[in-house]
């Protein structure tokens, strides 16, 4: 018998001053999930950053940000995390 996957319900993002983030999703049936890399700033406007190493960066455009919600898009695709 084959055990069906769940999605993660949850994700919590920390972002360091000191340059690194993490990323971590909770609540699958695989268990929990951890990212974490460095990321740093494009330019002085503060509205984009990098992720990830220097040979593997990707980057992140901040979209809207408020005390309970952040709006990002990578790649074409917008992500909106809400605090809870």
């Amino acid at each position: 018998m084959f055990e069906i996957c769940s999605n993660a319900n949850s994700l919590f993002v920390s972002f360091s001053a000191f340059g690194t983030y993490s990323f971590v999703w909770v609540g699958s049936n695989q268990g929990t999930y951890v990212d974490a890399d460095s990321w740093r700033w494009i330019g002085s406007d503060y509205t984009s950053f990098y992720l990830g190493n220097q040979e593997d960066e990707e980057i992140v455009d901040i979209i809207s940000i408020t005390d309970t919600q952040v709006k990002l898009s990578n790649d074409g695709i917008t992500f909106t995390l809400d605090a809870q």
